[in-house]
């Protein structure tokens, strides 16, 4: 077992490229974004000393390089030598100004997560009346949650770019159709990272917002029920796929292929699904989308709360047990949408800093924006770093919000339920 040298306190004059270090001073005395960070430049150092930083942490299990003492064995006039030489191109100004920018980009951020919030909730009331409008046949009705489906599908198909964002979850009744409502979104966020067509997307949509319809016909106290169901309830439940299609079936013009999704949705590759029993390619490929979406949502944001996931557990348990039971291509589609570690998730990065995933990169997954903690910065200031600016920065491991310290879960704030929509690049009006 090798032995791990202390943390040491060392003259700035002494530091080197590839030297660890942790600043003493306060968040806002330094214009550095991170308290802990290891010396990439001659200018960081010659920021350190424009600051008047004199002495930092070092750390030497993480430095490539330890300081060089060179304080402490130069001589006065090579000090004096040393105090005189150009500083070199140090924009403290601009460092300065990066950290103002951060804090304005977390109001703007919040700003969107309060739109998309609101735009959710909307959506989420609507959700009943329609709910009951299909179930019944009315005429109007595959109009509304068409209407309401290209509405949600156009913000995936004008912005290549949207992300997705943690909401307050909802309880009780609203979970039924905050479930819906997820699926749709996931389902559509794979839908567009697989290069669906617009009329695709707009089946898909559909589909996913209506797979659980069938519910409708099943007693609420099985839907609800937190304890295992019985044999016979659960063969009654497994017929909601079969009522959902009876139900659809009804509407006036309602699409096949929407309608084959309500149908298979909890058919698996494998065969060992239901209600068929289908097998690979007799399952849509719209179907299989949503079955991962339903899958993965079911597992974050069970009726038992004590049995939900971390997103990023969901995502690994479908990956390591249930992957028999999904489409790989379209799984793989899913990850790229939702990230490897997706919003939600309580991550801890390689400089040992606690934050949590707000949003998904989705051109490296393994690279998603974080909300840092950082007790010396107030909550509403709160720095939102992308992990693609630091190509040393990485998640080191992901962790259950319960395991945090309190002042961390409070100032993160991680969320019992999880709840997913497209943060609007642009108000749609």
């Amino acid at each position: 077992m090798s032995l791990q040298l202390p943390e040491y306190v060392v003259c700035v004059d002494d530091l080197q490229e590839g030297v660890y270090v942790k600043l003493k001073e306060k968040w806002f005395q330094h214009p550095f974004l991170f308290q802990n960070f290891k010396i990439k430049s001659q200018s960081q150092i010659e920021a350190l000393k424009n600051v008047g930083i004199k002495e930092v942490l070092c750390v030497p299990g993480k430095c490539d390089h330890l300081p060089m003492a060179k304080s402490k064995f130069a001589s006065q006039d090579q000090e004096v030598e040393s105090r005189t030489l150009p500083k070199g191109e140090v924009d403290l100004n601009g460092m300065w100004e990066v950290k103002k920018e951060r804090i304005s980009l977390l109001k703007n951020k919040k700003n969107c997560i309060a739109k998309a919030k609101a735009k959710y909730r909307e959506t989420l009331s609507k959700m009943p009346l329609i709910m009951r409008n299909v179930v019944a046949g009315s005429s109007s009705a595959l109009d509304e949650t068409a209407g309401m489906v290209t509405e949600i599908a156009e913000v995936f198909l004008k912005d290549s770019d949207s992300v997705v964002h943690l909401m307050d979850g909802q309880s009780g009744e609203d979970s039924l159709f905050s479930h819906s409502l997820n699926v749709t979104v996931l389902a559509l966020m794979t839908g567009k990272s697989a290069k669906l067509s617009s009329e695709e997307m707009q089946i898909l949509g559909l589909g996913a917002f209506l797979h659980d319809i069938g519910k409708s016909k099943i007693e609420k106290k099985i839907i609800r029920k937190k304890n295992p169901l019985t044999k016979a309830e659960q063969e009654l439940l497994n017929l909601h796929p079969v009522y959902g299609l009876d139900i659809v079936d009804k509407l006036r013009a309602f699409p096949i292929h929407a309608a084959k999704i309500i149908h298979q949705h909890h058919e698996c590759v494998n065969g060992e699904g239901y209600p068929l029993g289908l097998k690979g390619t007799s399952i849509s490929k719209l179907s299989m989308i949503t079955s991962i979406a339903n899958i993965y949502d079911t597992l974050c944001n069970p009726m038992d709360q004590n049995k939900a996931l971390l997103p990023y557990h969901a995502l690994s348990l479908i990956f390591s047990k249930y992957k028999c039971l999904v489409d790989p291509q379209m799984f793989t589609y899913f990850v790229r949408s939702v990230g490897i570690y997706p919003p939600g998730s309580v991550v801890q990065l390689t400089n040992d800093a606690i934050g949590m995933v707000i949003s998904v990169n989705s051109k490296n997954p393994l690279k998603p924006a974080i909300l840092l903690y950082d007790p010396v910065i107030p909550k509403e200031e709160a720095l939102i770093f992308g992990l693609d600016e630091d190509p040393e920065l990485s998640i080191v491991q992901c962790i259950l919000p319960k395991n945090l310290p309190k002042e961390i879960y409070n100032y993160l704030d991680p969320k019992p339920r999880t709840n997913y929509f497209p943060e609007q690049q642009e108000d749609m009006g």
